[in-house]
């Protein structure tokens, strides 16, 4: 059995509350919109979240990236594709692609790496099931895509402005752990309302190192050099992820 189709793709009308009050599209509701139509792939061939969940198993997001050419608004209607890369080692690798509905014009690359994790030992675990699922027929040809991997977070080394965030109900989902998405949430609003008025985050990278349960409280720390930025969140001395970034001024004669 194989993916069908192996290059997924639906629609996708942005809302108002995906945008930022500069009614651009968050980086959340990008990450959000990459893993529902990854999400909605996998239900289709078996191997979706409650699938998973019932043979102990859950897909855990590991590393992604998003290329931002245009950022979307408020309205806009968006086709977002999705397909599998070549599994290596247990880690399963996917890409994603909006595209504006009506020119087809290509507005965010992505880039991500999943695992397997078990529920009981919350490990990352081997699925040659799942693998042999997402092989590449011979046949079948795959959107371009800018990167083949996610790229590494580069933290920067230099002041800080520290935040504290703590994991509230609101934040989990059904793997009972801060939903992946939500960091970038934390990250926007440690940015801060100055910056984000003037600058919208053009790239970003995001490593999750350890999941936060819930009722968590987690410190957090921001460092901006010009127009990078990175961004992390510990318990103590120990880093649950990873941000960083490239922030460019905002057109504001749109």
């Amino acid at each position: 059995m194989q993916l069908n189709p192996f290059v997924y793709t639906e629609d996708l009308k942005v809302r108002t509350s995906a945008c930022d009050f500069m009614d651009t599209m968050k980086p959340s509701s990008i990450l959000e919109a990459f893993q529902e139509v990854a999400g909605q792939q996998c239900m289709l061939a078996g191997v979706g979240s409650k699938n998973m969940l019932r043979q102990n198993r859950a897909w855990v997001l590991v590393q992604v990236e998003a290329q931002v050419q245009t950022l979307p608004t408020s309205g806009q209607l968006l086709e977002v594709s999705t397909f599998p890369g070549k599994v290596r080692h247990s880690l399963f690798p996917r890409y994603s692609i909006i595209r504006d509905k009506a020119s087809g014009e290509a507005l965010i690359y992505g880039s991500s790496i999943w695992v397997v994790m078990d529920m009981t030992t919350r490990q990352a675990i081997h699925a040659e099931d799942i693998a042999n699922l997402m092989e590449k027929p011979e046949d079948v040809e795959v959107p371009q895509i800018p990167m083949k991997s996610p790229s590494s977070v580069r933290l920067l080394d230099g002041e800080t402005e520290i935040h504290e965030f703590q994991a509230l109900v609101s934040d989990l989902d059904v793997n009972r752990h801060v939903n992946n998405v939500k960091y970038m949430d934390w990250c926007l609003n440690a940015l801060g309302e100055e910056r984000v008025k003037t600058m919208q985050v053009k790239q970003f990278a995001v490593e999750y190192t350890k999941e936060i349960r819930p009722a968590s409280y987690v410190t957090t720390e921001l460092c901006v050099q010009d127009s990078d930025f990175s961004f992390f969140g510990r318990e103590g001395d120990e880093r649950h992820f990873m941000v960083s970034g490239r922030l460019e001024p905002r057109n504001t004669n749109e």
